[in-house]
């Protein structure tokens, strides 16, 4: 569970859509699946806040890192080598299975 510190703002569902640039329906999808913690105020099922420091523990958990090497990642997007007949004539469909030979 969060601490709660004294600089601890609650941020309205808006709020946070306007920091992420996203709407504030995807916040509410968000804090209902638990993936970003959010408080229920008052009555309704609007009426929730997301604290800062929710957000930013949210916003370090989605981080993507960038991989170690692009070596690995260029030798694994390398396209195979195609047959002559599909350069000029496009993927050539397998009728026969991959037994048959011509």
């Amino acid at each position: 569970m969060s601490q709660e510190r004294p600089e601890d703002r609650g941020l309205t569902p808006q709020d946070v859509a306007d920091r992420l640039k996203i709407s504030r329906g995807q916040v509410y999808s968000l804090v209902h699946s638990g993936k970003l913690k959010g408080r229920r105020v008052g009555f309704g099922i609007a009426n929730i806040r997301i604290l800062e420091s929710d957000l930013a523990a949210f916003l370090d958990a989605a981080l993507i890192e960038p991989p170690e090497s692009t070596r690995a990642v260029i030798k694994t997007c390398r396209p195979r080598r195609l047959d002559p007949a599909e350069e000029l004539y496009g993927p050539v469909p397998d009728y026969f299975g991959d037994d048959v030979r011509f």
